[in-house]
């Protein structure tokens, strides 16, 4: 998924393009199906950007070894996938089945997700930055097994406000999706044989009118997605995007880990849970209420869910507050996870 805001009109969009569940079975079965793919409500997924350079998409063909292992984080987000009408600005996106909502901030992705195809709907991150689409844009056509492919029209609007100026973009473009791969992905989280990929090569153009002066731009953007059967959030995505005729060149590579979650618990026990300082140098607070007398677990854990450390573990009830060491821990991100009873909630912190 990605969440967060953007610095860069072109970037929010292949962001966006780049959010989209999937999955494939084992290789007799290497068969996208919408149920595997479509995202669930309830399931949640963290999704780990990655320094680009030198990160190729691999070959094509049966049998491929992608080897992603060196992979290196820069960043994170974290998403749930919820009803539509649980989102303040469903109306706006009419059609949309499912919505992927960000934990760590407002943005929420909507998309159509039935039986035969998963469509990117538009987001919205506020009244000042939101995208609709008027054709929605196709990302998979189910069933979709090695070799099948597709073509899709979309078309769309953008508004983007520069100083409180609003600018609104719009898009019109052509999708060809072809699934060109099947075999065993490596990352830096583990191994995950019996895979599929596809590609997904778009052309569009951008035409907007930006302080009065009208411009139009046309763009090359090429992503490449894996998928395992019964995961529904891409394994990796390598996304590139180049300006025709132009300097402009965006490159994105993200990797996600996937878990089940319980929404309604996590939003009692989230709205309780504070870490501050955040970033902590060398001493973390943490404060949550636990509103029966039940298990508690804090542990501290690295970008690729190695647990660093326990904080604590015993059963405790109503106003908790503790504190933590970190100064004999490298700097940089982790998260912090509680489980109580059979609640969870993860969230970062950063050690400075």
């Amino acid at each position: 998924m990605r969440c967060k805001p953007f610095q860069h009109m072109k970037k929010i969009i292949f962001l966006i393009l780049a959010i989209v569940g999937g999955n494939v079975g084992s290789y007799a079965q290497d068969t996208l199906k919408a149920l595997g793919i479509n995202p669930l409500v309830g399931e949640s997924y963290l999704s780990i950007t990655c320094d680009t350079t030198g990160v190729m998409p691999g070959n094509s063909g049966t049998g491929i070894l992608w080897d992603f292992t060196g992979l290196t984080a820069t960043g994170w987000d974290t998403g749930v996938a919820v009803t539509c009408s649980s989102t303040p600005n469903c109306s706006m996106f009419p059609g949309t089945t499912i919505a992927i909502r960000s934990l760590s901030g407002p943005t929420v992705n909507y998309a159509i997700a039935n039986s035969s195809v998963y469509s990117q709907n538009g987001y919205y991150y506020s009244s000042s930055q939101y995208a609709t689409f008027s054709d929605p844009l196709d990302q998979l056509h189910y069933p979709m097994r090695y070799l099948d492919s597709f073509t899709d029209s979309y078309s769309g609007v953008i508004t983007y406000a520069v100083s409180s100026l609003p600018i609104t973009a719009h898009e019109n473009g052509i999708a060809k999706v072809v699934c060109d791969g099947s075999g065993t992905l490596m990352l830096p989280g583990g191994t995950t044989t019996n895979v599929l990929r596809t590609h997904s090569y778009q052309l569009y153009v951008d035409s907007a009118s930006v302080f009065g002066i009208d411009t139009v731009a046309s763009f090359v953007l090429n992503t490449y997605t894996w998928y395992k059967n019964g995961i529904h959030s891409p394994l990796l995505t390598i996304l590139s995007s180049d300006q025709i005729g132009g300097n402009l060149h965006t490159k994105i590579v993200s990797w996600s880990q996937h878990y089940a979650l319980d929404v309604a618990s996590v939003n009692r026990l989230g709205n309780s849970l504070e870490l501050f300082p955040n970033p902590a140098n060398n001493e973390l607070n943490i404060s949550f209420s636990q509103q029966v007398n039940d298990h508690i677990r804090i542990s501290l854990t690295d970008l690729l869910g190695r647990e660093v450390a326990v904080i604590a573990d015993k059963n405790a009830q109503g106003d908790i507050h503790l504190q933590y060491n970190t100064s004999a821990l490298p700097r940089g991100m982790y998260f912090i996870r509680l489980q109580a009873g059979t609640e969870t909630v993860t969230r970062k912190v950063t050690l400075q």
